[in-house]
């Protein structure tokens, strides 16, 4: 079998497209539920996770994962890494639906309850600068 794999500039040049085809937050959602399906493929419910996330667009699929698992009732927690709000639209309003569910947003990771499974959504694509 083989894989293709996409050079960044490809792969922003892709998710640009069908975000104009599938319209706003919908690459988003899709991302958090296949997310959020892998890993019940592989700890199922009720294992608790913590989803960190960044201010990007890669935080806002995060808080899309963080969704899709408290449907599946895992027990869930964000951190939002320095407390930094999301940047897009996109990600602001999957913020939102977070919220709207009544669970607490963390700001310090050291402040969430001991998780079984970390989901990192800090950095994505849009990362422009060496990590530290």
């Amino acid at each position: 079998m083989s894989v293709s794999l996409l050079q960044i500039p490809q792969l922003r040049e892709l998710e640009e497209k069908y975000a104009r085809i599938l319209g706003p937050g919908v690459l988003m959602e899709r991302a958090g539920k296949a997310a959020a399906d892998f890993i019940s493929d592989l700890y199922p419910a009720p294992a608790r996770v913590t989803v960190v996330c960044g201010p990007g667009n890669n935080g806002g699929d995060g808080y899309c994962t963080a969704i899709e698992l408290l449907k599946m009732e895992y027990d869930v927690n964000v951190v939002q890494v320095a407390g930094k709000t999301p940047k897009s639209d996109e990600a602001k309003a999957a913020l939102a639906e977070w919220e709207k569910l009544g669970r607490t947003t963390y700001t310090d990771p050291y402040d969430t309850p001991k998780a079984d499974i970390v989901v990192d959504a800090i950095f994505g694509i849009g990362l422009e600068r060496p990590l530290k």
